[in-house]
């Protein structure tokens, strides 16, 4: 997982930036309430924002906020915002995508080959440690030899690699 600075640019030096100063009105409005409430309350609420600028009913805020969202000069200006690189925003999209391909992938039992290429360049830009193995712990597990991987680890079996995530099993 990518690790997020402490500390955030604020809204004010923002406004400086090129980044900012070619969004249209309502972007620019939107940004601005994103940031200032995501600051002052610790939750980034991307629907209140679009209702905000955009003046626009819930139904259609949610819409109207992935796109806005998703659109790269807005994303510019958020990556400032948060401190990270578009390098780094590639690679969080990446692991999001990747969290959805492993649960698709695993009802089929295997990895296609472009989440695996996926999966190798992942685990090549991010520094996660490839296939850990936790100690056991008791001579029960020992016995049945119980393995445990931290979540986000890269597993390799069968000359196939898998990213570890959470989910509960019922």
């Amino acid at each position: 997982m990518i690790e997020a600075p402490t500390e955030r640019m604020g809204i004010s030096e923002l406004v400086k930036r090129a980044e900012f100063q070619i969004l249209t009105i309502k972007q620019q409005r939107f940004v601005r309430f994103y940031i200032e409430s995501g600051l002052s309350t610790g939750t980034y609420d991307a629907i209140s924002a679009v209702q905000t600028a955009y003046e626009v009913a819930a139904k259609n805020a949610v819409i109207l906020s992935y796109e806005l969202l998703g659109n790269r000069k807005i994303r510019a200006v958020l990556n400032l915002h948060f401190g990270r690189t578009e390098f780094d925003s590639i690679l969080t999209d990446l692991e999001r995508a990747l969290s959805k391909t492993l649960k698709r992938d695993a009802k089929t039992g295997s990895l296609s080959v472009a989440t695996s290429k996926a999966l190798e360049f992942y685990e090549r830009h991010v520094k996660t440690p490839t296939s850990p193995v936790a100690e056991p712990t008791s001579e029960k597990e020992t016995e049945s030899s119980v393995q445990k991987f931290p979540i986000g680890a890269v597993i390799v079996q069968d000359d196939k690699k898998y990213l570890v995530k959470a989910e509960e099993l019922l």
